[in-house]
């Protein structure tokens, strides 16, 4: 059989472990291959959900590589609950965007970004 390629333009959806009801739908790309490049470095310090401080600025790269979108995830604003935004620029989150997740939420979808840059179980049985 062939070889089945990465396609760049293609996203898939996330739910969060804590999202039961999964009602908040993440969106995660695939990482382009010069965002890739200079974000390897960072990948040895991601093993697991603890992670040290310094692997903060390599969580905070793939999210910005790699975060899409997400639909129905709320916030408090002027003591009221409303929709939070997401806003990019230059198809790239912003920071405010990032600062909306909680730590533990953004440690958790940097790990479904990367995840998604590996071939899945139906693709190595494909290949």
């Amino acid at each position: 059989m062939s070889l089945i390629a990465l396609n760049p333009d293609e996203t898939t959806t996330y739910f969060l472990k804590q999202d039961e009801a999964k009602e908040t739908p993440f969106t995660l790309g695939i990482i382009r291959a010069s965002d890739f490049a200079s974000l390897s470095e960072g990948f040895g310090i991601l093993t697991d959900d603890s992670l040290p401080l310094a692997a903060n600025k390599a969580v905070n790269d793939i999210l910005l590589a790699g975060l899409r979108g997400w639909k129905n995830l709320r916030m408090y604003k002027d003591g009221e609950v409303v929709e939070a935004p997401f806003e990019s620029k230059d198809g790239k989150p912003t920071d405010l965007t990032l600062s909306r997740l909680r730590p533990q939420w953004r440690i958790e979808l940097a790990f479904a970004i990367i995840a998604a840059q590996r071939p899945s179980e139906d693709d190595r049985g494909k290949s």
